[in-house]
């Protein structure tokens, strides 16, 4: 944007960017003010980049539409980490067309009596809804090195396997606060490949 943004009382302030927050409710008004397309799930509708219909105008966050990087179905996420992503290609785009976002992948963490529970991307029975031809696989390990360390605990690992593909949809994992408030990362989402012969 290269040109004088208009503000309320007919004062223009000269600009190359502006930023502008809504909240996490969709301002469908403001966008069709603003002539943008609203999408299938009541999102502003936005391509890979981040743009919206007018290539002036990018969003991102809970307000957009969101789509699946796996099946490019329409996704309704609303994650704090998706909306940072989408931040971040939106902002690196404010001035030229360089990072893309592929598609929607959630990842969460919560804990709940004393557990950590965490999952990226798909799980088994989301995937099986999906259409997916999935493997799954379980291991349960020590969560410090080495095992016998003080405060050591099971952490139990689940990973998600597209049977043909051999693509990563989706993992989780399942383990308890260790001391000194230690976290239980996700591994994301991505291709597998066969380990050399």
């Amino acid at each position: 944007m290269n040109a004088p943004l208009p503000l309320r009382g007919g004062k223009k302030l000269p600009a190359q960017l502006g930023v502008l927050g809504v909240g996490t409710r969709v301002k469908k008004a403001l966008a069709r003010n603003a002539s943008l397309e609203i999408g299938p799930t009541g999102g502003v509708a936005v391509d890979r980049s981040m743009a919206t219909a007018d290539p002036a105008i990018c969003a991102c966050g809970d307000g957009v539409e969101k789509v699946s990087l796996w099946g490019g179905q329409p996704s309704t996420l609303k994650l704090a980490s998706i909306a940072q992503f989408e931040a971040r290609v939106a902002g690196a785009n404010g001035f030229d067309r360089r990072r893309e976002n592929e598609g929607t992948v959630g990842a969460w963490s919560t804990m709940v009596d004393g557990w950590v529970l965490g999952t990226a991307g798909l799980t088994e029975s989301i995937a099986h809804t999906r259409g997916y031809n999935v493997i799954s696989g379980t291991c349960e390990t020590p969560d410090r090195h080495p095992a016998g360390m003080p405060g050591s605990a099971k952490m139990k690992t689940k990973l998600v396997f597209e049977a043909h593909t051999r693509e990563l949809p989706g993992g989780q994992v399942r383990g308890v606060v260790a001391a000194g408030g230690r976290h239980i990362g996700v591994c994301p989402p991505g291709r597998i490949f066969d380990p050399p012969r």
